[in-house]
């Protein structure tokens, strides 16, 4: 599916008026996408979504988001702090949408450890994964992270 099918297919989206800041946030942890320029941004609370594209797995990352326009579409795992569950979090939403264009995956966590063995290995084969769908994973950031497009 591409990226645009699965915004116009979801009954959940939200689509923001134009903004230089699409900021999402859970508990302590926020993701802010930053614009020099307003843009309009589809973003979708996925764990929570109830539409049927969504639900062919199990556990989902918090956010999905597109920035209208030539941009990357970005899945966001804001976590307390069990960050092995988040990789398998943004792996099964990736795996639903299947994007057809560049994407980053970032996790934001507001607790625990960010390096744990099962965490490095799981991160490697989804880094190598995420590479040839022309992907991005980003080791985990914490409490406030900001990407400027």
């Amino acid at each position: 599916m591409s990226c645009t099918d699965f915004f116009n297919k979801c009954s959940q989206k939200e689509i923001t008026k134009p903004i230089s800041n699409c900021k999402v946030s859970e508990g302590k942890s926020s993701f802010v996408l930053s614009s020099k320029v307003p843009l309009i941004f589809n973003k979708v609370k996925f764990d929570d979504c109830k539409c049927k594209i969504s639900n062919p797995l199990g556990a989902r990352c918090d956010w999905v988001i597109e920035p209208n326009g030539d941009y990357k579409f970005y899945f966001i795992e804001l976590k307390g702090g069990d960050i092995v569950k988040a990789l398998t979090q943004i792996e099964n939403t990736v795996s639903i949408i299947k994007p057809s264009k560049p994407f980053e995956c970032h996790i934001v966590k507001s607790g625990g450890s960010g390096s744990v063995p099962s965490f490095n290995t799981k991160f490697q084969i989804l880094q190598k994964k995420f590479k040839k769908m022309n992907g991005e994973i980003f080791k985990p950031h914490t409490n406030l992270f900001t990407v400027s497009i």
